[in-house]
């Protein structure tokens, strides 16, 4: 008898809430179902706020993502400032939305001192680099993103960013990707070029032989394209 009031109630649960989780899968689903069909209209519906993820981290990235590409892409580069603030803020929100339920979420604090830089909001800049600093200090393609970002505003780094910087150049030289990605940048950037062997050079030699070849591929690369 108790079994069965046990499996009652649990089927009454279910039901109950079944609203529930159709309303969740369809805030979840949303965000990869939408279409857009130009960076235009991509960079509208985001600066509006128009575009919500969900609770889960694939659709909270997927969102990052498209916030990341639209502050990058060439359209939203050459747009005027008001509408660049209005698309910064709203990722902003997203992002301090997504740490709000998960501080450790690295990226998005990486997303929102992007947003931060471009607004001139300098403060809140350092705070946002130092939290995805403490929440991922050594996952690459989150170390690669910030190493891009901290040599861009290089005047806007503190002296403990600019030592977390290092840090991270010393991670990504620890692997091919991470080598690669820094070579690729030193063949354009050569006050960055010289940093980063000043890095490598109080590193083991399996390190410098490791950047020495990506900066070959880099340069090999870079002279096709010319």
């Amino acid at each position: 008898m108790r079994t069965k009031r046990a499996l009652a109630a649990l089927a009454a649960a279910t039901v109950a809430l079944l609203p529930l989780f159709a309303t969740t899968a369809w805030v979840e689903a949303r965000i990869f179902l939408r279409s857009s069909d130009s960076m235009r209209s991509e960079f509208d519906a985001l600066s509006a706020g128009a575009v919500e993820g969900g609770i889960s981290p694939y659709s909270q990235r997927y969102l990052l993502d498209d916030c990341l590409d639209a502050m990058l892409n060439v359209y939203g580069r050459l747009q005027p400032p008001e509408r660049r603030r209005a698309l910064n803020e709203q990722c902003t929100r997203q992002a301090l939305r997504y740490v709000a339920w998960t501080p450790t979420f690295s990226y998005a604090w990486y997303v929102a001192a992007r947003a931060a830089i471009d607004m001139g909001d300098r403060a809140a800049f350092e705070a946002y680099m130092r939290r995805s600093y403490m929440t991922a200090p050594s996952e690459g393609w989150v170390a690669a993103l910030r190493v891009q970002l901290s040599d861009e505003y290089r005047d806007a780094l503190s002296a403990d960013l600019l030592g977390s910087l290092h840090g991270d150049i010393g991670l990504l030289l620890g692997t091919d990707a991470g080598a690669n990605a820094l070579a690729a940048r030193m063949v354009s950037q050569p006050a960055f070029h010289e940093e980063v062997l000043a890095i490598a050079e109080k590193m083991p030699l399996p390190v410098q032989q490791r950047l020495f070849k990506a900066m070959q591929v880099a340069l090999e690369r870079n002279a096709v394209r010319r």
